[in-house]
């Protein structure tokens, strides 16, 4: 899927970014500030539970799944399936937290990733991921989100 993101206006909005990207393509627009607000977000991020609440008020659901929560030998399909009918993002270990990146294409082995810090896509290979560190790879995470 084709997204219009914005890149994150705070260093520590790049689910505010996503969610918006995603809200946008949906045909709701809001501002990242709005967005943040909505979801008491601080320098210190957000959490599930805090997303879940403020997609589910706007009609999506919404389920965070961790890399280690998904079958080794599906992961590939798991995500290309999660990506036909929902919007996916992943969120990564970071300097403060965790970074997060919203997927728009997946062609094993390369997700194709907007990068809500830069606004621009990257291609990650999906080998990246399922060869790091099993005590690295078990704190990423993928994100769906999907209109009820």
């Amino acid at each position: 899927m084709k997204y219009a993101l914005t890149k994150q206006e705070k260093d520590y909005y790049c689910a505010v970014s996503i969610l918006q990207a995603v809200l946008r393509a949906e045909r709701e627009e809001l501002s990242q500030d709005e967005i943040a607000q909505a979801l008491n977000c601080t320098e210190n991020g957000i959490s599930n539970e805090q997303i879940k609440r403020f997609l589910g008020k706007r009609g999506y659901s919404f389920k965070f799944t961790r890399w280690n929560e998904i079958a080794n030998d599906a992961r590939d399909i798991w995500l290309k399936m999660a990506l036909e009918d929902n919007h996916v993002f992943f969120s990564i270990p970071h300097l403060r937290g965790y970074h997060s990146f919203l997927i728009s294409n997946f062609s094993f082995p390369f997700m194709t990733a907007i990068n809500p810090a830069t606004g621009l896509e990257e291609k990650i290979n999906y080998y990246d991921i399922s060869d790091k560190e099993k005590e690295v790879r078990s704190q990423f995470a993928f994100s769906l989100i999907k209109r009820l």
